[in-house]
């Protein structure tokens, strides 16, 4: 039995093969852990040695991707052409391969793990703690060297935390994360759009559009919102790459794009910087900030010149 991948699931895979990190930010239904998911499998199925983590959001989603992996499998195994060596649907052990270790996403995660080829960080914007993890994860694929394949891949959920900083850092000015998504929403450019960023990561950006099914559905996100009942911030961030949408947010976005005032620019080393912060403390008071340039080489020159 063979399955025909989509084009970007193909793609994706060639670039995870091609760099250490891949950092994804995607929308819903894409069919993008399987793949990744599948991709182990492959690379199980060749090293008896090969052992991959994946992390999942939560216990019932970690169980929940291991079984429709482990289902996905039933022709090879029905047909006695793959076996396992473990009946824990989390710990897929392939009789002369290596194994898939399902987890969900807490600090204990990868206790007990010597050795790790690869890992999947999944929903990687919704785990809390997701530093701390993924930094006990590391230690364990140091015996990999270059080899090793670190997948962070999610949907997004605001502009901070771990996820954030991983897919926002070392992209230059070519490749705004922002300006790419709305690109990719509005049509200007395609709904797949990949970069090696300036740490030597890949930065992957999946939309809905990308999809041959989907993208041939009329209103889509109207029709998904109806089918699902998710408000119109939910569909937004699940199925349109909206970081504007938060969980864990306390103000909107697009409100505090609207408060702010003036230009932003990079720190000018001849200048001096002062902050001066007036926190609300008070009713429903906001904190605002100056920021406040002073130029001290031209102060010293317009000094001499007066005496």
């Amino acid at each position: 039995m063979s399955v025909k991948p989509y084009y970007y699931q193909s793609e994706l895979v060639d670039l995870i093969e091609s760099r250490r990190n891949t950092i994804i930010v995607k929308t819903r239904q894409l069919g993008l852990s399987e793949v990744i998911c599948n991709y182990f499998i492959w690379k199980a199925l060749r090293n008896p040695a090969y052992v991959a983590l994946i992390f999942s959001k939560t216990q019932d989603d970690t169980t929940n991707l291991a079984k429709r992996i482990k289902e996905s499998l039933d022709p090879f195994t029905s047909s006695g052409l793959l076996k396992f060596d473990t009946d824990n649907v989390k710990d897929i052990e392939i009789a002369g391969g290596g194994r898939l270790l399902f987890r969900n996403s807490s600090s204990n995660g990868a206790r007990g793990v010597e050795s790790v080829s690869d890992v999947l960080f999944d929903e990687w914007a919704f785990v809390e703690n997701a530093q701390l993890i993924y930094d006990v994860v590391m230690p364990t694929m140091e015996l990999v060297g270059d080899d090793a394949r670190v997948i962070v891949n999610s949907t997004p959920n605001g502009r901070f935390g771990h996820y954030w900083g991983l897919l926002s850092e070392a992209n230059g000015k070519d490749h705004d994360i922002d300006r790419i998504c709305q690109d990719v929403k509005e049509g200007a450019i395609a709904p797949f759009q990949h970069w090696v960023d300036g740490d030597g990561a890949n930065k992957v950006v999946i939309h809905w559009k990308a999809h041959p099914i989907h993208s041939t559905v009329d209103d889509y996100l109207e029709k998904k919102r109806q089918q699902t009942k998710m408000s119109k911030g939910g569909i937004q961030r699940e199925y349109n790459l909206s970081f504007d949408a938060s969980d864990q947010s306390v103000f909107d976005y697009e409100d505090i794009e609207a408060a702010a005032i003036g230009d932003y620019s990079e720190p000018d080393k001849e200048l001096f910087y002062y902050l001066g912060i007036d926190t609300s403390t008070i009713g429903k008071d906001y904190t605002v900030a100056i920021v406040i340039g002073w130029n001290c080489r031209l102060t010293r020159y317009l000094t001499s010149l007066t005496g």
